[in-house]
């Protein structure tokens, strides 16, 4: 368990972070996402867990299943749904060889019998009376997408080879909370299904109290970058902090690489949540430890610089033409100080030579750009790509 400073502000709290570390310890990937969805969303989250997988045949098989039941379970989210899915839920993890997805989502009560009925009477059903079924299914023509347990139901029962796993929490007389969980594996040996739904409950719970609606622990590259700026750009305000956002993310990879050991790889994360100033996020990696504290003094060290001090810095590093990796990261930390409302770093030993990294960031919402005309006035050469192209290749 990490021991991290519960004084760490601003942004996501360090007890926060130390509760999603610890509960995400053993495993590979984890995609949280709360708030709302729309069609977008699917190819989205196929992706991000696709990034996930390597070439083996055995990988690929698993990697088309899922793309399916991750867009069913979004279609439940919409075929079950006639209030609001401003507070629905969705929750991939990938532990070991075995896929867990969690959609989550209000409906009203009065739907709830029929569709109980219908789950509970697939989950009796051979893989046989299954395909039966969904022939049967097939070929009647009063078959309508509210029909609960209807054909994408029975695919899913069928793909996974496993029961669907389903309960509904109360809100109030006229809705419930329905969740939804599957399971996929690539062996039916060695994994313990999780039948019930209290680690659900205890997740989207944390993120609704300390306003997450993002949450990801996996592979760090240019391709998740552009999946989970597709995912929030919504909720940014302007072209500057998208640019700011993909820099921030492009600094994290490079770190997040620079460690070669199973546990660095699974300890890269990223947090982002929103009040109603701010937006903030927070990622963590494991460095060596030299990286971690050189980086720190860096950005404590340009923090307390003032604002024609950081212009002066930046400008003198951009003309030097340095490529070494140093004199980057220093550029990109200087670009995110000056156009955050804050940006807060944390390194704390953990194990020999080695570090947890903890970089939060805020951005204030309607903020204004800075540094694209420095950029222009330093570089004698036009560039004719839009600023996040330019980012993602830098």
């Amino acid at each position: 368990m990490f021991n991290f400073i519960e004084s760490f502000e601003p942004g996501v709290d360090l007890l926060t972070l130390n509760f999603f570390y610890d509960h995400f310890a053993d495993q590979q990937m984890n995609f949280l996402y709360t708030g709302n969805f729309n069609d977008e969303h699917t190819n989205c989250f196929i992706e991000l867990n696709n990034h996930q997988y390597n070439s083996a045949d055995e990988y690929k098989m698993l990697q088309r299943k899922a793309g399916f039941l991750i867009a069913e379970c979004f279609q439940n989210i919409v075929r079950h749904n006639e209030t609001s899915n401003n507070d629905s839920y969705f929750h991939i993890r990938n532990s070991n060889g075995l896929l867990r997805i969690v959609s989550a989502n209000r409906v009203q009560n009065e739907i709830i019998p029929s569709l109980k009925s219908q789950l509970e009477g697939l989950n009796k059903l051979t893989s046989e009376e299954l395909k039966e079924e969904y022939r049967r299914i097939l070929t009647d023509e009063g078959h309508t997408e509210k029909g609960g347990a209807g054909l994408g139901m029975i695919e899913m029962a069928r793909k996974t080879k496993n029961k669907l796993n389903f309960t509904f929490t109360d809100i109030d007389q006229e809705n419930s909370y329905f969740y939804f969980k599957l399971h996929l594996s690539l062996s039916d040996l060695g994994h313990a299904l999780e039948n019930n739904f209290d680690e659900s409950i205890l997740l989207r719970s944390k993120m609704l109290q300390d306003q997450l609606f993002f949450i990801y622990k996996g592979v760090i590259s240019i391709q998740t970058t552009i999946v989970m700026l597709e995912i929030i750009e919504n909720s940014l305000d302007s072209i500057n902090q998208k640019v700011i956002f993909v820099k921030y993310m492009g600094l994290f990879e490079r770190l997040s690489n620079q460690l070669s050991s199973p546990l660095a790889e699974n300890s890269s994360m990223v947090f982002i949540g929103e009040d109603d100033q701010h937006y903030s996020i927070a990622v963590s990696c494991i460095l060596p430890i030299s990286e971690a504290i050189q980086l720190e003094r860096s950005v404590k060290f340009y923090t307390s610089m003032d604002e024609s001090a950081l212009d002066a810095e930046y400008k003198s590093i951009l003309a030097s033409k340095d490529q070494k990796i140093h004199y980057k990261n220093n550029m990109e930390i200087i670009e995110l100080i000056k156009n955050c409302a804050s940006f807060e770093i944390h390194s704390q030993a953990y194990g020999e030579n080695i570090s947890l990294l903890t970089m939060d960031l805020k951005f204030n919402k309607k903020q204004k750009p800075q540094f694209l005309d420095q950029v222009q006035s330093v570089k004698s050469k036009p560039r004719k790509d839009n600023s996040i192209q330019l980012a993602l290749r830098s």
